[in-house]
């Protein structure tokens, strides 16, 4: 009797109907995610505190569990805009496989493909996005310049510690009423990843260009909280090749006060190294070269 053969045979029909049951269930998932949609876009539009809408909801199963969203678009806080604060071809949010057999989502990354996104800073120095999960549109006060950002000074929010990110392709558009600026930033691709109890992020972006010709590099700390970022300590360099500067003036008035002389004539300029820390609420400039 071939004992070693029959043996491999059943754990090979084990493995087989393991793998057959799997994807019957995925599939009956995706199936009860796309029929109860608009159960699922209120009950995050809920948690959120921001209206959710969407056109197809399901799985994506290929490189990870992922649950797609496709023409999302989600509105922004009415006391700072009536506007949209997102609109995105494509959200992807890839979750964690272990903690989903036992029940319990856990974000992996989030994936934006082509959006439009708004960020607003109002006069008091608060951004947009500080009040998502916050009931009645509850932002944090913005901290004291030097202090400290850790996880316990504030409750964590719905969305809890920073999952790893990627946004491809679309276009940002900040306003802040504090120091009345207007920037527009195309074909935009930010990429933020973990790094101990840090996080790296990789933004680029055409800055009055027709191609990208901005790059930042910052080193964050990583908080507790999703939406505590403005708050993070964080250290950038920040490169720009041939910016408009005419353009730019018009887009930040108060750009010839913050560099005595250097804004002063029309043209383009071209920043090398540009070096930040602080927060994002409360940058301080270290260094930077133009040419």
């Amino acid at each position: 009797m071939d004992r070693p053969g029959a043996a491999k045979r059943s754990l090979l029909a084990a493995l087989a109907l393991l793998l057959l049951a799997a994807a019957l269930l995925l599939w009956a998932l995706d199936r009860m995610i796309a029929h109860n949609r608009d159960y699922v876009l209120a009950r995050a539009s809920e948690r959120l505190h921001r209206h959710l809408s969407a056109g197809a909801v399901g799985l994506r199963i290929g490189g990870g569990i992922k649950l797609r969203l496709a023409d999302l678009v989600m509105a922004d806080d009415p006391a700072f805009s009536p506007d949209e604060f997102i609109r995105a071809d494509e959200f992807l949010i890839e979750l964690r496989l272990l903690p989903l057999l036992r029940r319990k989502a856990e974000i992996e990354r989030l994936t934006l493909r082509n959006p439009q996104i708004r960020l607003h800073r109002n006069a008091q120095g608060v951004f947009n996005f500080s009040t998502i999960g916050q009931k009645n549109g509850q932002a944090r006060a913005p901290r004291l310049a030097g202090a400290s950002a850790r996880a316990s000074e504030s409750p964590t929010s719905v969305l809890g510690p920073v999952p790893r990110l990627q946004i491809t392709g679309g276009s940002l558009r900040f306003t802040d009423k504090k120091e009345r600026i207007d920037l527009p930033l195309e074909k935009i691709a930010l990429a933020v990843e973990e790094s101990g109890e840090h996080l790296i992020v990789e933004f680029s972006a055409a800055f009055f260009s027709a191609k990208p010709n901005l790059k930042l590099r910052a080193r964050v700390r990583a908080t507790g909280d999703a939406m505590a970022l403005a708050d993070a300590p964080l250290d950038a360099r920040l490169t720009i090749e041939a910016l408009d500067t005419a353009k730019l003036k018009r887009a930040v008035p108060k750009i010839r006060s913050y560099f005595p002389g250097l804004f002063d004539s029309s043209g383009s300029i071209t920043i090398k190294d540009m070096r930040l820390n602080g927060t994002l609420g409360e940058l301080n400039l270290l260094r930077f070269i133009p040419r």
